[in-house]
């Protein structure tokens, strides 16, 4: 079970992935395997965050080359799950 779960986390972050849309699936797993998936695969690692309601949070991912994923996180039947909202590359510092 646990394989699967990683191998169904690899597909979460495609290199050429869409915008999410109304019909497409909602990308979501167990957090710290999202979370290793994306450190492992992509080296990005957690850079922003912020609670948006009482148990959720967003969560935002950057790695040094740009790219990046935004999640949001809530608990779960079997522990905290991370769904996927976007993602993308070429992440730069907004100036203030």
């Amino acid at each position: 079970m646990f394989g699967a779960l990683i191998a169904a986390s690899l597909m979460l972050h495609a290199a050429d992935s869409a915008p999410p849309s109304a019909t497409a699936p909602m990308r979501c797993g167990p957090v710290a395997v999202v979370l290793n998936v994306l450190a492992m695969r992509w080296h990005e690692v957690p850079v922003w965050g912020g609670v948006i309601a009482p148990g959720r949070a967003m969560t935002l991912t950057a790695s040094p080359k740009g790219t990046w994923t935004l999640m949001v996180m809530e608990p779960g039947p079997a522990g905290p799950m991370a769904c996927l909202l976007g993602d993308g590359d070429h992440a730069t510092p907004v100036s203030k």
